[in-house]
């Protein structure tokens, strides 16, 4: 897979966003916790779009993921050729 790295890149990122954001709401939630999140990026790697495709099924980690996802971009803008959408696995364990 050509874009893996950067598919790796925007999943850690996205991650570490989330769990800052329960670490701000009264922690991370026991279990492991997964949502998988379609997201749009622009040419800088801002996110313009999302949607939850598959909640984690915990309403503080989806809450998480929506303010995480609310005003991210990624630190390295996305390489030229790699799809604007993307499917990203977002996990936390508590």
């Amino acid at each position: 897979r050509r874009f893996a790295w950067y598919n790796q890149l925007v999943q850690e990122e996205m991650k570490r966003a989330v769990r800052k954001r329960l670490e701000e709401n009264g922690g991370i939630p026991k279990g492991k916790l997964e949502a998988l999140v379609q997201i749009v990026m622009d040419d800088v790697g801002t996110i313009t779009e999302y949607r939850i495709v598959h909640s984690s099924g915990n309403p503080a980690m989806d809450e998480a993921v929506k303010q995480a996802l609310g005003y991210a971009r990624i630190s390295e803008p996305p390489p030229q050729g790699i799809p604007r959408s993307m499917n990203v696995k977002i996990s936390s364990q508590g």
